[in-house]
């Protein structure tokens, strides 16, 4: 089990994360969740554990580039309630009530870690407040994460195409400890920066 053996990415990460029926088949450990420090984010695992197969469907699904993201996006979040409504029947005395996917940001993530050249984490009062600054003329009142990385994707255009902008980044970058490749996070993090400076 992944978790269980120490860390798999000690020696490197692969180029492809490949999980098997027992990755999934686990209790998290209270030393586990000491040193994760936030038991809730992870407690999803617990939930995919009771259907393997719903969760490979899931992510198989997230992750179909050939699909509209809002329609893998929203399945994704219908089949973690179906899942956290199977676990509560299963375990009736839990006290996990929530799947903490309903703020798309462990989607985003998940979108992130798979294709980090097209999405990046999400955080919605950052997205609110940038598209306050830039002026939009819709500004988002709920959760529109498509969205949101069409924003990132225009960012991206205007920011690759100014070579200052490269140059600074890769100063900060060492090449041995960094992704080098093409991300989403520097669009990311000027939309950060402007929410929360300007």
């Amino acid at each position: 089990m992944v978790i269980e053996q120490g860390n798999p990415y000690a020696a490197g990460a692969p180029e492809v994360l490949r999980l098997g029926w027992d990755d999934f088949r686990f209790e998290v450990s209270a030393v586990n969740r000491a040193a994760m420090g936030h038991r809730a984010k992870w407690t999803v695992l617990l939930y995919l554990a009771a259907d393997c197969d719903l969760a490979r469907w899931m992510f198989d699904d997230l992750f179909n580039e050939t699909r509209v993201v809002d329609g893998r996006i929203g399945r994704f979040v219908f089949g973690c309630d179906t899942v956290l409504s199977d676990y509560k029947k299963a375990k009736a005395a839990s006290v996990d009530n929530n799947h903490y996917h309903g703020d798309y940001q462990m989607i985003a993530l998940y979108l992130t870690f798979r294709y980090p050249e097209s999405y990046a984490p999400y955080d919605f009062a950052v997205f609110q407040n940038v598209m306050t600054q830039f002026a939009a003329r819709d500004i988002p009142q709920q959760h529109d994460l498509p969205r949101y990385f069409k924003v990132l994707r225009t960012l991206m255009t205007f920011l690759e195409k100014d070579p200052a902008v490269e140059k600074s980044l890769r100063q900060h970058l060492n090449a041995k400890l960094h992704f080098q490749g093409k991300t989403m996070l520097l669009a990311e993090d000027f939309c950060t920066f402007v929410a929360r400076n300007l």
